[in-house]
């Protein structure tokens, strides 16, 4: 795919066929990575041609999805899957400073490209050097979880919407969910929520997520992503009390 084509889209609305600059563009072992200055977004970051995430909605994007996980103990113990930019890692620790992250990223090239281009998307450098976070870099549809310490929340920040119905398989989901203390949260990704037929990758994820959870909320995204979900996890013993 030719560099200006991957511009040649609408994003939230904004025509951004005018790259103002090339920070970087190349392919990794798993993944082409285009990352540029594009007009009214600032830096943005395209995958495999698909814009997933730019400076301008880079805070909120995350913000909404700390929002849904209302912990109210300050030390969480807390999975990302997918650390990516480190943008979900950053907003973990502005908001519990005193967090238990663990990362799991499986591209360990792109996560260098991430902090060479947009290091301000990440943990400021005063933050990483105090923060309790270790980085597994491998596949998360393999990993082994059972040598972790039960989280408290585990955010999955895999792109599930361009795999339709394929984005987390039943499997993975269950040993993730093996490992979140009881009236623990799963927030994840939903998809766009523009079609909801029975094909569509928005409706088969939500329809297997309500085989797991017994309540799982929405909310409506802020930036690139079409919705957010929260599954709320009961195991034996555990209480569920809905957040409002």
């Amino acid at each position: 795919m030719g560099m200006l084509k991957l511009f040649e889209d609408v994003v939230d609305g904004v025509w951004v066929r005018d790259v103002e600059e090339v920070l970087y563009y190349g392919r990794t072992k798993y993944q082409e990575i285009a990352i540029v200055r594009v007009a009214v977004l600032g830096k943005a970051l395209f995958i495999d041609g698909l814009h997933q995430s730019d400076a301008h909605f880079n805070v909120a994007y995350h913000e909404k999805m700390m929002d849904l996980a209302q912990v109210s103990k300050a030390d969480p113990r807390v999975l990302i899957v997918g650390a990516g930019t480190d943008s979900i890692t950053r907003a973990v620790f502005a908001q519990w400073p005193a967090a238990h992250v663990v990362g799991v990223e499986i591209d360990e090239e792109a996560y260098r490209l991430y902090r060479k281009h947009v290091p301000e998307w990440g943990l400021p450098i005063e933050v990483a050097a105090e923060a309790d976070y270790r980085l597994y870099f491998g596949d998360a549809y393999t990993m082994n979880y059972e040598g972790f310490v039960p989280f408290d929340i585990v955010f999955f920040d895999i792109d599930i919407s361009t795999t339709p119905g394929q984005g987390m398989p039943s499997e993975l989901l269950d040993r993730i969910k093996s490992r979140i203390v009881p009236c623990g949260f799963f927030v994840s990704q939903a998809g766009p929520l523009f079609d909801t037929d029975e094909d569509d990758g928005y409706a088969q994820y939500t329809a297997m997520l309500k085989k797991h959870f017994p309540a799982v909320l929405f909310a409506s995204g802020l930036a690139t992503t079409g919705a957010f979900s929260q599954h709320r996890f009961r195991r034996p013993g555990g209480s569920i009390a809905q957040p409002p």
